[in-house]
């Protein structure tokens, strides 16, 4: 289920609920393998025209990480005088996503860079950087993007989670409590989402040094001190830490009905989450009332399989890298009791979540 494509049907068949078995938990955000749904996309994409709640859609690999082939996809502007209906509205949007799907429409301006990969030619990631219509090769997914996300710093940024499994049958299952956020380089503004340093959060994997260096990570303490001073009625821990939770534990008690019984099942994920606001500032801008205490709602993005070593070690003090580590490896390699660890955090899953 590291796989996007893989991810959708596992949530879809292990974590969707209600009698028909079709309705997506809170955390989910409606994605679309492109290569077999571009039709159920279409559908979901008019339904969500008709129904005024049409958003921006960012299209990327189906494996495969680091920003690399991503493609955001802002909402068409339905007041520019060249919207004349709903059908140029529609067709609109529907052909800028169906743009980053070669199966359905391979633009002219990527043949050459086409041709160059079969010969063995790739170009550097400073040609690619910036260019929407590099890396259409491969199957895609389209996810619907978050368009009003908690900010710190004035800018957006997504949660990396741990989750350490020791096994799928009997599931257990551990978070880990150091995890960390990452900052996008530039102030987030939901009319320049185009531009990659405002819309994407994983600026420090570019080989680009200019770019990679503006990077920002925030641990988990460091989040939360600055969430506070900007954020007063933010309750951290109810918040945001204890939805991550509830998140982890339906996503992999889910995944847990599928795998099964598997003696090398044993792994760490890195699991990326948003925090989406779009709530929070609906209430505000309607300033009824009192306050509701409803908090962001964390929005699953991605999970990734045993990596980010690399991005622990940067943004970790080396005894809490260190330490890290060890947990780690005492999880996966051992069979040692670990309940009395103060910094996991078994996940529990009672299948009516």
């Amino acid at each position: 289920f590291v796989r996007k494509d893989l991810l959708i049907l596992t949530v879809r068949r292990h974590c969707f609920t209600g009698p028909d078995g079709l309705t997506p938990p809170s955390w989910w955000l409606p994605c679309f393998d492109l290569s077999t749904e571009f039709h159920l996309f279409a559908q979901f994409y008019r339904q969500s025209f008709e129904d005024g709640r049409i958003g921006s859609w960012i299209v990327k690999p189906s494996q495969g990480t680091r920003g690399k082939g991503h493609r955001v996809i802002p909402a068409p502007d339905k007041d520019s005088s060249e919207v004349k209906d709903i059908s140029c509205y529609f067709e609109r949007g529907l052909a800028a996503v169906a743009g980053s799907a070669p199966q359905y429409r391979i633009d002219p301006r990527t043949e050459g860079l086409q041709e160059e990969i079969k010969n063995g030619q790739t170009p550097s990631e400073e040609e690619s950087d910036g260019n929407e219509h590099y890396a259409l090769d491969g199957d895609k997914v389209a996810q619907l993007l978050v368009e009003y996300p908690l900010l710190v710093k004035g800018r957006k940024f997504d949660l990396r989670l741990f989750v350490l499994v020791r096994a799928f049958e009997p599931f257990e299952a551990y978070l880990h409590q150091l995890f960390y956020a990452r900052l996008a380089n530039k102030p987030y503004d939901v009319g320049n989402l185009r531009d990659q340093e405002v819309s994407l959060t994983v600026s420090a994997y570019r080989s680009n040094q200019a770019v990679s260096a503006r990077q920002e990570r925030l641990l988990a303490d460091e989040l939360q001190q600055q969430l506070m001073l900007e954020d007063p009625q933010l309750d951290f821990r109810k918040h945001v830490q204890e939805k991550c939770y509830r998140l982890l534990c339906e996503l992999f008690g889910g995944v847990a009905r599928s795998v099964g019984h598997w003696p090398c099942s044993s792994a760490y994920y890195s699991v990326d989450v948003i925090l989406d606001d779009q709530e929070r500032c609906s209430k505000k801008s309607a300033a009824v009332g009192e306050e509701e205490d409803i908090g962001p709602s964390p929005k699953l993005i991605e999970v990734n399989y045993m990596g980010d070593w690399l991005g622990v070690k940067a943004v970790a003090p080396p005894e809490l890298y260190q330490q890290w580590a060890q947990d780690l490896l005492e999880v996966l390699a051992t069979n040692r009791d670990v309940s009395g660890n103060p910094r996991l955090r078994q996940l529990v899953f009672d299948g009516a979540s």
